[in-house]
């Protein structure tokens, strides 16, 4: 059932993402060649592009090799991230391609790439993407949120390989981040029932200290909910000092109150401390009201 899914998946993708892009379409901006460069996920073989260089896969295959990728009609939008296993189940195993040599001469064009306004994002970050007409790439060093990237100079094989736990790689290497620098930091976390919620930041900065909130639910997915709230100045990351911080009992919502600013068309506005509620399946914030309103 799983495969067939994925498959109605990837033929939606398909006619989608060969729909007219208004103003654009037929621009060619690039061109993806052939490479001799395998890359592997799980050390499983995908087929592979260089594109500008560096590798890229089909966004489509990847749905055969442990990713939900969904398109977003309204948003013209490809998401991207792991598919969510139980613990103790084997992850499973779509794909049947082998490496073939390259049906044309290494470095010579393989398909041209298009000018487009389709965005896709891996674990909600947007990333780069190259549309070939009918079907769009990514880098596979973008899959990063998902496991390591390991290049074997010897072999010439680009891996991936995934982690069964993609919320706690994402948080630690958010730490590991903020430990890198030479700044004061805080890092605290919220566990919930389907994903963490971590509000973090420095001190030092040029403009003040900072605090972050970072959403990050059990498939990797993630949310920044700080750029979420009104701009103020350098950024909500300046003003918010989050307090009360409480999920529901099925984990769908996040409360939090906060000061809140916003730059206005005469000046600014002071929302003073703000109740904020957070959907962690829509991503979205679905109110903010003043305590004293």
């Amino acid at each position: 059932m799983k495969k067939f899914l994925s498959a109605v998946l990837s033929f939606v993708l398909l006619l989608c993402l060969a729909l007219p892009v208004c103003g654009v379409q037929g621009d060619v901006v690039g061109y993806a060649l052939y490479t001799e460069i395998v890359a592997e996920i799980n050390e499983k073989p995908i087929a592979s592009y260089n594109v500008d260089g560096r590798t890229a896969i089909m966004v489509q295959d990847l749905a055969q090799y442990g990713f939900e990728v969904v398109w977003n009609q309204e948003a013209r939008a490809t998401n991207i991230w792991m598919q969510e296993v139980e613990q103790g189940q084997d992850m499973e195993d779509g794909t049947e391609f082998v490496p073939q040599p390259p049906e044309g001469a290494v470095g010579t064009i393989a398909y041209p790439i298009y000018a487009s306004d389709i965005k896709v994002y891996v674990a909600g970050e947007e990333k780069e993407s190259f549309n070939i007409g009918g079907h769009v790439m990514i880098y596979l060093s973008d899959l990063a949120a998902f496991g390591d990237v390991i290049w074997h100079q010897e072999e010439q094989i680009a891996e991936l390989k995934t982690t069964d736990d993609p919320k706690s790689l994402a948080l630690n290497r958010l730490e590991e981040d903020l430990k890198s620098s030479s700044l004061s930091y805080q890092f605290t976390c919220y566990p919930g029932p389907k994903g963490t919620l971590v509000v973090y930041g420095q001190g030092g900065t040029p403009h003040g200290s900072t605090c972050m909130m970072l959403y990050v639910d059990n498939r990797g997915q993630q949310t920044r909910i700080d750029l979420l709230l009104p701009n103020y100045g350098f950024g909500a990351q300046y003003y918010l000092q989050p307090e009360g911080i409480t999920f529901d009992e099925s984990g769908d919502l996040i409360t939090f109150t906060t000061p809140i600013k916003e730059t206005v068309e005469n000046g600014e506005k002071d929302w003073g401390n703000t109740l904020c509620t957070f959907h962690t399946g829509t991503k979205e914030l679905v109110s903010m009201v003043p305590e004293f309103s």
